[in-house]
């Protein structure tokens, strides 16, 4: 069992470091999809970059983009452009939520198994329409959603898109055909 996965059997005091879910919650009467995620890892915050998915190693702006043909999220990603993602997010019906609500990340590293005292974010997954689709990036974003799910009894539709980590684009684009 990874350390991250004991760390959600567990559900620890959380830590100094923050999910933007308080900052930007996206969910909206008319979303369709919420993507789930774990945490921003250091590598996506800083100048410009304080917002979800912005490391420049993270490919899910380059995965929507790539689906859509119509859409600037790599452009705005690169120029630092937070409202303007987060128009074409509305337009697009997405939101966008992370599992853990706080943490300790002592070695500042982007990996879950280096997160310590994760407290999972169960107010962001309150009250969500049940018709929006949940679709976790990780797998570990998946399990403590279950876990979150449960707690919140929500009756949503939760999976798991493979292809994250794996730049595959087709796992994403035919998540976004069944649901958008």
């Amino acid at each position: 069992m990874s350390k991250f996965s004991k760390a959600i059997v567990e559900d620890g005091q959380g830590g100094p470091f923050k999910s933007f879910n308080s900052d930007y919650h996206l969910v909206r009467e008319d979303t369709k999809v919420i993507i789930v995620g774990t945490i921003t890892s250091p590598q996506g915050r800083g100048a410009n970059k304080d917002f979800y998915y912005m490391s420049p190693y993270n490919p899910m702006y380059r995965i929507i983009d790539a689906f859509f043909k119509d859409t600037s999220f790599v452009k705005n990603k690169k120029i630092g452009d937070v409202p303007a993602i987060i128009e074409e997010l509305k337009e697009k019906k997405i939101a966008f939520l992370d599992v853990v609500e706080s943490c300790s990340n002592p070695k500042n590293s982007s990996l879950d198994d280096d997160l310590e005292d994760i407290k999972l974010d169960y107010e962001a997954f309150k009250g969500i329409d049940e018709n929006i689709v949940m679709l976790a990036n990780s797998k570990n974003a998946y399990n403590a959603l279950l876990k979150i799910a449960e707690k919140n009894h929500l009756k949503n539709k939760i999976e798991y898109v493979y292809g994250f980590r794996f730049y595959k684009q087709e796992d994403w684009n035919n998540a976004f055909k069944k649901y958008l």
